[in-house]
């Protein structure tokens, strides 16, 4: 699972995962593949979760992201499939869930 804070519900692409919430995620390393095939679904954290999702966006973006401020705003990648490879084919791995 993985949680994600937009901060915008009301721009364009926010807007759009309540039309096609089907979203594949990918890293940015050509040697080490991870590819998440998934839904996005919003959800409201609890209190521990958001005091942390906060902290992390402070320490990474040096922003505010205060989720009851903007409860709209976050939302949850509940993956279908991953494909992970570091040597494709000889490693490539499949999971679905």
């Amino acid at each position: 699972m993985l949680t994600v804070y937009t901060g915008l519900y009301f721009a364009e692409w926010a807007i759009c995962l309540h039309v096609d919430p089907a979203v594949a995620l990918h890293l940015e390393d050509g040697e080490r593949i991870v590819i998440v095939e998934g839904q996005m679904r919003r959800f409201t954290p609890d209190r521990d979760l958001a005091t942390r999702l906060n902290q992390s966006s402070l320490a990474k973006y040096a922003v505010s992201a205060d989720p009851s401020a903007e409860p709209e705003a976050i939302w949850r990648l509940l993956p279908q499939t991953v494909l992970v490879w570091t040597r494709f084919p000889a490693d490539a791995t499949r999971f679905h869930f």
